[in-house]
């Protein structure tokens, strides 16, 4: 019996020790929000795509390395329409939480603070899905999210 509660005394302290430091640092990414909307400006009709992303990370350093990839759902996609982009990601926030929420902003006018999709060249109407990852400074990929087919 003493040497039962001896192992359990010296194991169970190991196991949680190595739980705590062992594990995956990989980030994570959640797609939190979509929204499309119709407008017209000065500069004609079109959409408008906002997407909001929350990544987590332990180490928190996800800081430059959001990758995002527009996928046309037509067989032979516009050249103008076919994106793959980096953007920046905000500083995490100082509240001791390694989370960090952000929007990615396409159009298909131009729009001041959105990436422009399309051209003259390209279909008015398009339906794409969005991949987006993450990488952190000690070059953790975080696995990819992909947004629902999208009427842009």
């Amino acid at each position: 019996m003493n040497a039962k509660l001896l192992f359990l005394s010296v194991s169970l302290p190991v196991l949680v020790a190595c739980k705590k430091n062992g594990g995956d640092s990989k980030p994570d990414i959640k797609l939190k929000d979509v929204k499309v909307q119709l407008v017209t400006t000065p500069n004609g009709s079109g959409t408008l795509l906002d997407i909001d992303v929350e990544v987590n990370d332990k180490e928190g350093d996800v800081r430059d390395s959001v990758f995002i990839m527009k996928l046309d759902a037509a067989g032979i996609p516009c050249p103008a329409n076919t994106k793959d982009l980096s953007k920046n990601v905000p500083l995490y926030p100082d509240d001791g939480k390694q989370t960090v929420t952000f929007r990615i902003k396409f159009s298909t006018i131009p729009v001041l603070e959105y990436v422009n999709l399309g051209g003259s060249a390209c279909p008015r109407k398009d339906t794409s899905r969005f991949q987006i990852w993450v990488k952190d400074r000690s070059g953790n990929l975080s696995d990819t999210v992909l947004t629902d087919r999208i009427g842009l």
